[in-house]
């Protein structure tokens, strides 16, 4: 762990902080009313349920837990179940083993409060899923459930945030980019920059790529995170090919770096 990174549990004052980090790390995680909603006002708080990082007098991660109570038919029994919630490292902070001590400290809490279980829910292949099934979570295979995308700009814009904003290395790349780079969703452009609130002195406004998505790639975006970089790669391309993404970089002269740019993005993904 990094040395100026404490563990600490939940003060009061903490909220504004905690709120925007997550806010920072999740895009639009929500308000100070759905937090305190989630966490005070739970009939089980206590402030111990929430595990604070703090690093120079300020929060850089954060990391819930929520008790509930689960009943066994068979048995006629209660089982106090815990569950993790709202894990969040600042961008800053990551790589350096904090989201392994934000798991332990909380799985120590509730086998303190007598859980018997410990539940968390993450997307499959990411790096919380890769970590928590080596620590000894077991998969359960859920029903299964059905989507229908019916607001394909805004699932776009946040699959693209939140996919980059747990890839270390890509953000890496991106910032260093000379390119502004801008993503025209159906009637909808937002930059990159924008989206991901990056400043960089390195960025030329006269540097643009522009990429165009076509809506009916939500279904895609659903699944992409999940995806292994070789069939990321491969779905890319079959988009590229039937022009269900399209890119356009300006000055023609840029081109050259646009694909070094590319490949970049490739090895990083």
């Amino acid at each position: 762990m990094h040395k100026s990174v404490k563990v600490r549990k939940y003060r009061v004052g903490d909220e504004e902080q905690i709120v925007k980090l997550l806010n920072l790390c999740f895009g639009h995680w929500g308000s100070l009313k759905k937090w305190e909603h989630l966490y005070l006002k739970d009939p089980h708080f206590s402030p111990e349920n929430i595990v604070i990082l703090e690093a120079n007098g300020k929060i850089i991660g954060h990391g819930g837990l929520h008790f509930r109570k689960l009943i066994l038919p068979l048995k006629n029994e209660e089982v106090l179940v815990a569950i993790l919630s709202d894990a969040a490292i600042h961008p800053s902070y990551r790589g350096k083993g904090l989201y392994k001590i934000l798991v332990k400290h909380r799985e120590s809490i509730a086998y303190k409060k007598g859980a018997r279980l410990l539940m968390a829910w993450h997307l499959r292949g990411s790096p919380a899923y890769r970590h928590n099934i080596k620590r000894g979570f077991i998969e359960i295979p859920q029903l299964p459930f059905y989507v229908k995308v019916i607001n394909p700009k805004k699932l776009i814009k946040r699959a693209i945030f939140d996919f980059i904003h747990k890839n270390i290395k890509l953000q890496k790349v991106l910032k260093e980019s000379e390119f502004e780079i801008i993503l025209n969703i159906d009637d909808t452009t937002v930059s990159l920059t924008e989206l991901m609130k990056w400043m960089c002195s390195k960025r030329s406004k006269n540097w643009q790529i522009k990429v165009y998505f076509s809506p009916e790639i939500a279904e895609i975006a659903i699944n992409f995170r999940a995806m292994n970089s070789f069939l990321r790669t491969i779905i890319f391309l079959r988009l590229l090919l039937t022009r269900k993404l399209t890119i356009k970089i300006t000055p023609l002269r840029a081109i050259l770096r646009a694909i070094i740019l590319g490949v970049k993005i490739v090895r990083a993904l």
